[in-house]
């Protein structure tokens, strides 16, 4: 029903979200735990930016 607050539009998918020069979206349970850590340190890491 349209109107309806929270009931109308896309659910929510689960995950995190990182933004890089593009998006990727960690989906738990379908891609590799050692994915997680890799883009958790490539988030972590202050290089410099462009």
């Amino acid at each position: 029903m349209s109107g309806i607050v929270g009931k109308s539009g896309r659910k929510r998918r689960p995950g995190k979200v990182y933004q890089f020069t593009f998006f990727y979206r960690f989906l738990p349970g379908e891609d590799p735990p050692e994915l997680a850590e890799m883009l958790e340190a490539i988030t972590r890491a202050r290089g410099r930016k462009r």
